[in-house]
């Protein structure tokens, strides 16, 4: 088959579908990488042209979960952001304790769930006795990635920053160099699928004591963000607080949470007006 390339109108068209749908938007340079996705999935359906797939896609409301599962970037790998989680347990989740029967946390574009597991380990180690008080929830819009994180099974390369005691007392390691993160880990956190762009005003996410949501939000248009920054507030406890990737800021586009410094990042938490 002969390699397949978008013009630039099948591209605005993908383009805008893929946007409406879930708030990614892919700007003019990304032409090529869309192109290469749409191929992938010609490919991987047995089509003869790019005229058969854009009609199959019309036709075939499942596909277009399948180009979403195409499109999304899922780089991510255990222990990532261990300073963060550090402080998160320390600062946030303890003094909570004394508070709140249950605390429940959010894992928001989860991919493979190296995340929430990591913060599962975390608080598996730091609060042994206490963890039927905690509410691990994570979510994705990619279908695959997320079948991938409820298996639990990932290559050497995921688990490189885990501590080998960690490593040692929660994996088994698998043929072709595979580790199976354990049952008992894998328990603590429920994941289900879910459009960032779309939340229910009664969600998973409602009363959510935290959120975390890294790396996501650079995919979206300023207008999405905006949307999506306002259905968290509005899901988080007061005083609730969001974790974002350290790169991300929400200063320029939104005054509802209050910035909060910690030694190497940065927290925000919803403000309470009276």
């Amino acid at each position: 088959m002969e390699k397949q390339e978008l013009s630039y109108q099948e591209f605005t068209h993908l383009r805008d579908l893929i946007y409406r749908k879930s708030g990614m938007f892919f700007p003019d340079y990304k032409q090529e990488y869309l192109s290469l996705k749409v191929e992938n999935r010609i490919a991987a359906l047995h089509l003869a042209s790019l005229h058969e797939y854009l009609s199959h896609l019309e036709n075939h409301y499942g596909e277009l979960q399948n180009l979403f599962n195409e499109v999304t970037v899922n780089e991510t790998y255990f222990y990532r952001e261990e300073t963060s989680a550090e402080i998160l347990l320390s600062h946030i989740l303890y003094p909570l304790l004394e508070a709140k029967p249950i605390i429940k946390i959010v894992c928001a574009g989860c991919s493979t769930g190296e995340e929430p597991y990591t913060l599962a380990l975390f608080l598996k180690e730091r609060f042994p006795l206490l963890l039927q008080r905690f509410k691990i929830l994570a979510c994705d819009l990619n279908t695959a990635v997320l079948e991938k994180a409820r298996l639990g099974r990932y290559r050497a390369y995921s688990v490189r920053n885990v501590p080998e005691r960690i490593r040692e007392r929660y994996f088994t390691a698998q043929e072709g160099g595979e580790y199976l993160l354990s049952q008992e880990i894998r328990s603590m956190v429920e994941f289900f699928h879910m459009n960032l762009l779309d939340i229910p005003f009664f969600s998973p996410f409602t009363g959510s004591d935290v959120i975390v949501c890294r790396n996501v939000l650079i995919y979206f248009d300023m207008e999405s963000r905006k949307k999506v920054i306002k259905d968290f507030h509005d899901a988080l406890t007061p005083e609730g607080h969001l974790i974002l990737g350290k790169t991300e800021s929400i200063f320029s586009i939104n005054e509802l949470f209050t910035l909060v410094h910690y030694p190497q990042t940065i927290f925000y938490r919803k403000e309470v007006h009276p």
